[in-house]
Order: structure tokens, then C-alpha cells, then sequence
């Protein structure tokens, strides 16, 4: 009897499809997987072009602010308190106007910067009107604190651009993982890393945020950001006028 007419189990096929779905399969999960760790990788790597400028000034956190100042600052020097909170838009317009200005200005020792902290905009997800310190702004807040409470002053000035420019991306997004993954692909020091990853510094800029939204609003019976103060004198208007004044 030839082949031809040899009866076939018919099992046979079934086995061989079953057998090719299974190699599919395999493939589809390695791509997928593949896909998967290409994507954890760049996210890991997202911020590692930002740049990152030498500065001429330093850093020290003192009297509820970050204060940025060179060693050319003489008697001279106007001093200059930025309050500002890390959800305000308007606060991220000011910064990416006027933070290049500002450099120079620190850098060549004409003027002194406070930055003072505000989380007042987390206000608005707290309960019985107390701050719900965990959103955006204390987060953002608490990242940055790590790095200026470190010394490192370009890392810092870095760090604020990218918090202002990513804003969008940010808000309501970003975990301390997240804050702190950023921190490190911009070069902060380990010790910051770890202090920004574990939340360290959250009841330190709940307390500078307080006391710093207490003085504004001594000065203007409100609180509300940016408020730009140059040697005491409110800016009025647009608050960018503050670099044109010194």
C-alpha cells in the first residue's frame, strides 16, 4: 500500500500548530520584554543630557531659604527673596525668564538670592484646611532642599530649572522615586539621592513653607507666588521687572 493512502493520526497536526503557537508565543513575550526594559532604561536615563552649568556662587540653607550667593558679593549686593511654589505656573514662567539673567547676576556678585519655599498649593487636597504635605509642592520642595542642604550649588540651580521646565510633566505624577531617580541622572550626590528617595526632608519645607507663607503674608496680607522682594521693596506688576530694577 503506498503512502499515500497511509491513514494519519490525527493528532498529528493538532500537535504540530499547538507546538508553533507555543514558539510565537515565546517570541512575543521576549519582544515585549525586550520593549519593556529598552523603555525602563531610557526613563532611567531621561534627564542625564539635561545641562548642568558651572556656577560661580554658593549654596546654604539658613533662615527658612535657600540662599545662593558668591564670594564677590560685597556690601553693595541687592538682596533679592524669591517666594515661590514648585505647582505654580507663574512660578515656572519667572524662573525660565529670568534664571539666566539671574546666574550672571550671581555669579558676578551683584546680587544675594533667597529662594523661599511655599507649599501653599497643596493646600487644596488637605482636610479641615491643614496642608496635605505629601503633593506636589513639598515633594518638589523637600528634592531640591536635599541638594541645596548638600552644598552643591550648580546641581541645586540645575535641579530647580528641571523641576520648572518638566512642571507640566511633573505635577501630580512624579513619586519621590521619581524626584529623586531625576536627582541622580543630574549628578547629585548619593547622600542626597537617598535623603530625596526617602521623603528625609518633608517636615523641614512643611516648616520653612509655613514660616515663609507667614511673612508674606505679613507683607502683603495674602499669600500667593511668585513675590518677588528686592532689598525689602515689593516688585509690583510682572515680577520679572526685578532684573531690569538691579
Amino acid at each position: 500500500m503506498s503512502n499515500k493512502n497511509k491513514i494519519q493520526n490525527p493528532n498529528e497536526k493538532s500537535k504540530s500548530f499547538l507546538w508553533a503557537l507555543v514558539a510565537l508565543i515565546v517570541v512575543v513575550v521576549a519582544v515585549v520584554g525586550y520593549i519593556v526594559m529598552q523603555g525602563r532604561a531610557n526613563s532611567k536615563n531621561e534627564f542625564a543630557d539635561h545641562p548642568v552649568q558651572d556656577v560661580a556662587f554658593n549654596v546654604a540653607v539658613d533662615n527658612n531659604a535657600i540662599t545662593l550667593k558668591s564670594d564677590k558679593a560685597g556690601k553693595d549686593a541687592k538682596v533679592v527673596d524669591i517666594y515661590e511654589d514648585y505647582s505654580c505656573p507663574h512660578c515656572g514662567d519667572l524662573a525660565i525668564e529670568t534664571d539666566e539673567e539671574t546666574r550672571k547676576l550671581l555669579d558676578e556678585g551683584k546680587v544675594i538670592l533667597n529662594i523661599r519655599d511655599l507649599n501653599f498649593l497643596d493646600d487644596k487636597n488637605g482636610a479641615d484646611g491643614e496642608p496635605a504635605t505629601d503633593g506636589n509642592s513639598t515633594l518638589a520642595g523637600a528634592s531640591a532642599l536635599a541638594i541645596a542642604q548638600d552644598g552643591d550649588a550648580k546641581t541645586y540651580w540645575a535641579y530647580r530649572d528641571l523641576l520648572y521646565k518638566e512642571q507640566g510633566s511633573i505635577y501630580n505624577k512624579w513619586n519621590a522615586d521619581d524626584f529623586a531617580d531625576a536627582a541622580a541622572q543630574i549628578g547629585a550626590s548619593e547622600d542626597a539621592v537617598a535623603k530625596i528617595r526617602d521623603y528625609a526632608l518633608r517636615e523641614e519645607l512643611v516648616e520653612h513653607a509655613a514660616a515663609n507663607a507667614k511673612e508674606l503674608e505679613s507683607k502683603l496680607d495674602k499669600v500667593s507666588s511668585p513675590q518677588v522682594f528686592v532689598d525689602g521693596k515689593h516688585i509690583e506688576g510682572n515680577p520679572a521687572e526685578w532684573v531690569n530694577n538691579v
